[in-house]
């Protein structure tokens, strides 16, 4: 295989925070914490260090949700590990696409194994664990009800509501079968179906059917999916939604951010609303608003009194689901972190929230740019070469 290196500074397409943070540019320095580098996990580590975790809950909620799937030592090996101080994660994350959508999804996960390879090579004395985390609760349904293969689109025809990651996995037979016809007859055709097949038609739910297909794809690698939809790890979040609930702090915070990173020519990533909490239930993901003295959820007739909403907090709270704003928040509190490998996209709208980390006392973890890379199929190289086309020229 022949690699081209094609430097971002070279790849107009880019957004310009994307560019910025990858290109080092000054002016965003004050908007992360760590530069990006192998020599700067030291000093993560130490900050890290201070912060108290709910180790042996995070270990009960993950051997909890692969209590079905086959056992695989690396994957079990990495998740004991969590209990013990000295053993950090590596995080990305991402919705369940359907049949692991774009590969930007792939590369995500690939950047993360390799990451906490790399660190165990210098820091022989640390544990390291990839984590992918599921967007589960996310509901834009449209964004991952679809494929694409030699051309041709599979979309998955579904009427279900709310959180994409409750929906009925068996549901999925047909897109299968869409698959199955595309890909053919081949050995290795009739080996990708039946993984599918594993996945999507022995599990209940969407959510535990892509962390099946994952499990069975990187667990030799020790990579470690989690879902965040478990009241353990909820009730470990009550003080933000709380505060989130009664004050409406992020929105203040990450406004005046946005102001400043616009004064300097970037553009919003992702904006806070008042509250930045969706309510949860079967076949339900609505915002929750303030109205007047209580709370209404969106597109329902459910409303509550300030009392009320805190009450149910209390004893729901798997029933609160945090949105973009929050969620990275969460996934910090929960998870003993180190690093977060993203697109442009996302580490843009991670560059919004660090005085949002400040207020909560929670440390904010390095952002690491995934890799962006094109495959080139080896007709296309050689009608490349003969019309000396270089690669940096169709990237």
């Amino acid at each position: 295989m022949k690699i081209a290196h094609v430097s971002f500074a070279d790849v107009p397409q880019l957004a310009k925070t994307d560019l910025a943070y990858a290109t080092n540019n000054p002016n965003l320095r004050p908007f992360f914490h760590y530069t990006p580098s192998v020599e700067a996990f030291e000093k993560v580590m130490e900050d890290k260090s201070r912060e108290i975790f709910s180790r042996n809950i995070l270990v009960e909620v993950l051997e909890n949700q692969y209590r079905n799937l086959p056992p695989i030592d690396a994957v079990v090996g990495n998740i004991a590990a969590l209990k013990n101080k000295k053993t950090f994660t590596i995080v990305t994350a991402h919705q369940p696409l359907l049949f692991t959508g774009p590969l930007y999804f792939i590369y995500k996960i690939i950047a993360v194994i390799n990451v906490t390879k790399k660190l165990k090579s210098v820091y022989s004395d640390f544990h390291f664990v990839p984590v992918f985390v599921i967007g589960g609760e996310d509901h834009d349904f449209e964004e991952v009800n679809h494929a694409h293969l030699f051309g041709k689109k599979i979309t998955w025809q579904n009427d279900e509501k709310g959180a994409v990651g409750f929906m009925k996995s068996a549901l999925l037979a047909e897109p299968l079968a869409e698959l199955t016809e595309i890909l053919g007859n081949s050995e290795a055709a009739q080996k990708i179906i039946s993984l599918l097949k594993d996945a999507y038609l022995n599990t209940e739910k969407y959510v535990e059917a892509t962390l099946s297909l994952l499990h069975h794809l990187f667990g030799a690698d020790g990579l470690v999916v989690l879902s965040m939809h478990h009241s353990a790890l909820k009730r470990l979040f009550i003080p933000v939604m709380r505060d989130e609930l009664l004050h409406q702090t992020s929105k203040k915070i990450i406004d005046k951010t946005i102001e400043e990173l616009s004064v300097l020519g970037y553009k919003t990533q992702a904006a806070p609303r008042d509250i930045n909490l969706f309510y949860l239930r079967e076949q339900l993901r609505e915002r929750i608003v303030k109205e007047g003295a209580g709370y209404k959820v969106w597109n329902t007739d459910l409303v509550f009194s300030e009392a009320e909403i805190v009450d149910e907090l209390e004893n729901f709270p798997e029933r609160f689901s945090p949105n973009v704003v929050l969620r990275p928040l969460f996934q910090e509190i929960v998870l003993p972190n180190l690093a977060y490998v993203g697109g442009g996209g996302e580490l843009a709208y991670w560059l919004e929230r660090m005085s949002q980390f400040k207020n909560y006392n929670i440390n904010f973890p390095m952002l690491i740019r995934r890799t962006s890379a094109l495959w080139i199929d080896k007709n296309s190289a050689s009608k490349m070469t003969k019309l000396g086309i270089e690669e940096a020229a169709i990237f």
